[in-house]
C-alpha cells in the first residue's frame, strides 16, 4: 500500500517535468491501482446550516430591505441645484476655478516648474538651445537670435520662485515663443 500526502503527484500539472510520469508508470507497474476518493464526499449528506450563518442570512437580508426602502423613499429635494438660465460658463470662468483649485491644493509650484521644462524641452527641439543649460545661459544664447526672446526667458527663470509663478511662466514661455516664431505658419 502505497499513501500519498495529496493528489499531486497524480495531476497533470507537472507533466512536462516527467516525475508524474515515471511515478505512475512505475506504480502501474507494480499491478493493479486504486485510488480511494472517499474522502472527497461529505460524509452523511449536507451539513445542517448552523445558528451562526442563519443569523448573518437574516441580517443581509434586513439590510437589503433597508437599503431598498430608502432607494424608494421620496426625495427631500433636487440633488443639486439646477444650472442657471444663460449662456453657462465661459472657458474663462472654468479656467479660473481650476487655478482655484491648483492654488488651494498647493500645487501651482509644481505645475509652474513642469510648464517651465516643457518649455525648455521645445526650446531645445526648436531652436537648438539644450534644456540641461542654466536659463542664464540659455538667454544668453538667445539674445543673438532675439533679443526679445532672451529677456522673456529670463523673466519666466525669475517668475519660478514668487509665490504665484504660474502665470508669469506661461506669459513668458508664450512671449518668447512668439519672438522665436514658433508658431508662424510655414
Amino acid at each position: 500500500m502505497i499513501v500519498l500526502s495529496g493528489p499531486e503527484a497524480l495531476e497533470n500539472e507537472r507533466i512536462g517535468e516527467a516525475d508524474a510520469v515515471s511515478f505512475l508508470v512505475r506504480l502501474g507497474g507494480r499491478g493493479p491501482l486504486a485510488i480511494d476518493e472517499r474522502f472527497l464526499a461529505p460524509a452523511d449528506g449536507p451539513a445542517p446550516p448552523s445558528r451562526r450563518a442563519l443569523a448573518l442570512l437574516a441580517a443581509q437580508a434586513l439590510l437589503g430591505a433597508a437599503v431598498l426602502l430608502a432607494a424608494l423613499a421620496p426625495r427631500l429635494g433636487p440633488i443639486r441645484p439646477p444650472p442657471p438660465e444663460g449662456g453657462g460658463r465661459s472657458t474663462r470662468d472654468y479656467l479660473a476655478s481650476l487655478a482655484a483649485l491648483y492654488r488651494r491644493a498647493g500645487a501651482e509650484p509644481e505645475l509652474a516648474r513642469s510648464a517651465w521644462r516643457a518649455f525648455r524641452r521645445r526650446l531645445e527641439a526648436r531652436a537648438g538651445i539644450p534644456a540641461r543649460l542654466p536659463d542664464a545661459e540659455a538667454a544668453r544664447l538667445l539674445a543673438a537670435r532675439s533679443s526679445p526672446a532672451a529677456r522673456a526667458v529670463l523673466r519666466g527663470s525669475v517668475a519660478l520662485g514668487r509665490r504665484r509663478p504660474l502665470l508669469a511662466v506661461g506669459q513668458a514661455a508664450a512671449e518668447a515663443e512668439e519672438a522665436l516664431g514658433f508658431w508662424r505658419r510655414r
